[in-house]
C-alpha cells in the first residue's frame, strides 16, 4: 500500500513538472502532501490523549448513573445515558419526577434504536426543512442500471452481499461486493477481502470512500442501496461513472 502511494506520488510529480509553471506546482504539491501526512499522524497520536481525558469524565457520569439506580430513581445502570446533565441533576435533587425522566428515557431509547438499526434513513437533501429526493437512481434508458455517485475509481463485478450491521460482517466472502449503510473503523477488516463497496450514505470523504481508495477498490454511494440491490445478485460496480449494473439476480 505504501509502495502504491509512492508510485502515485512520483507519477503526479512527473506530470506536474511537464506542465506550465511545473516547478511551482510541484513545490505546492509537495508542501500539501507533507502537511497532510503530518496532520494525519498528529490526528492519530492525539486520540489516546482524548481517550484519557474523556475516560475521566466517563467515571463521573457512571457514578451519576450508579446513584440514580441505588436511590431507586432509575431502573438500569445505563438509563442515565439518555438524560442530559441538567436532567440528571434535577432528578437527583428531586425537582424532576421519576415518571417524567422514565418517559424521556423510553422515547429517546426507541429513537436511538431506530437510528442504530437504520429503520429510518435520514434524507440526503433538505429544502425548507423538508426532505428532497435525489434524482431517480434507476437509469431512464436501462432498468438494470442504478445511478449513484462514484467515490473510488475502478470497475469490478461480483456477488452483492447486503450487510446491514457490523454483526453481519461474517457473511462476507472473498470477492464479494459489500453493500451497506456506511462504514466506520470497525469495518476495516472487510476491505481486505471484498472487491468493491456500495454504501447508502456518504460522499468522497466518507470512511468507506477513503478506505476504498486506499485499498484500490471501486466504490459508489447509492441512496437506498440496500433496498435497490438484492442480496446475492451479481452486479458490476463502476466507480468512475457511479453506475451499478445488475448482471443477474
Amino acid at each position: 500500500m505504501n509502495q502504491r502511494r509512492e508510485f502515485a506520488t512520483i507519477e503526479v510529480i512527473e506530470n506536474l513538472s511537464k506542465q506550465p509553471l511545473g516547478d511551482i506546482k510541484v513545490f505546492i504539491f509537495r508542501f500539501l502532501l507533507n502537511y497532510s501526512l503530518r496532520f494525519f499522524t498528529g490526528r492519530d497520536d492525539s486520540r489516546p490523549m482524548s481517550d484519557i481525558v474523556t475516560y475521566q469524565k466517563k467515571i463521573v457520569l457512571l457514578e451519576y448513573g450508579h446513584r440514580t439506580v441505588s436511590r431507586g430513581l432509575l431502573e438500569g445502570d445505563r438509563d442515565f445515558y439518555f438524560l442530559s446533565i441538567d436532567e440528571l441533576d434535577r432528578l437527583l435533587k428531586g425537582t424532576e419526577t421519576k415518571a417524567l425522566s422514565k418517559a424521556k428515557i423510553s422515547a429517546r431509547r426507541r429513537a436511538f434504536d431506530r437510528f442504530v438499526t437504520h429503520e429510518e434513513d435520514p434524507p440526503l437533501f433538505l429544502k425548507g426543512n423538508m426532505p428532497m429526493e435525489d434524482a431517480e437512481p434507476r437509469s431512464a434508458d436501462r432498468k438494470d442500471v442504478l445511478k449513484g455517485h462514484g467515490t473510488s475509481r475502478g470497475v469490478t463485478t461480483g456477488r452483492a452481499r447486503i450487510i446491514p450491521t457490523l454483526k453481519d460482517i461474517g457473511r462476507l466472502e472473498k470477492g464479494d461486493i459489500l453493500v451497506c449503510h456506511g462504514t466506520d473503523p470497525g469495518w476495516t477488516s472487510a476491505f481486505s477481502i471484498v472487491s468493491g463497496v456500495v454504501a447508502q450514505t456518504g460522499g468522497m470523504l466518507a470512511h468507506f470512500s477513503c478506505l476504498s481508495r486506499e485499498y484500490g477498490l471501486p466504490a459508489v454511494s447509492l441512496p437506498n442501496a440496500i433496498k435497490l440491490i438484492r442480496d446475492g445478485s451479481i452486479i458490476t460496480v463502476n466507480g468512475d461513472s457511479g453506475e451499478i449494473r445488475v448482471v443477474s439476480e
